[in-house]
């Protein structure tokens, strides 16, 4: 999974905004099976998207990064 998910859920999230919705307590996540791209963990290093793979999704994990 990469960055083109990312961009897509922050589109969304503008449009939720443009449409009167609060959207300032709102966290972006990313859920994948298969992995991330590099520059995905990197957005997600910066606190920017919060990743979730198959070791969380089946709680042998828990995620690293936590939106603020």
């Amino acid at each position: 999974m990469g960055l083109g998910h990312l961009e897509r859920l922050r589109r969304a999230k503008d449009v939720l905004t443009e449409r009167g919705m609060d959207t300032t307590r709102c966290g972006l996540a990313c859920f994948s099976a298969a992995g991330f791209s590099d520059a995905l963990k990197a957005e997600a290093e910066r606190g920017h998207v919060l990743l979730i793979g198959l070791d969380e999704l089946c709680g042998r994990a828990t995620p690293t990064v936590v939106l603020p």
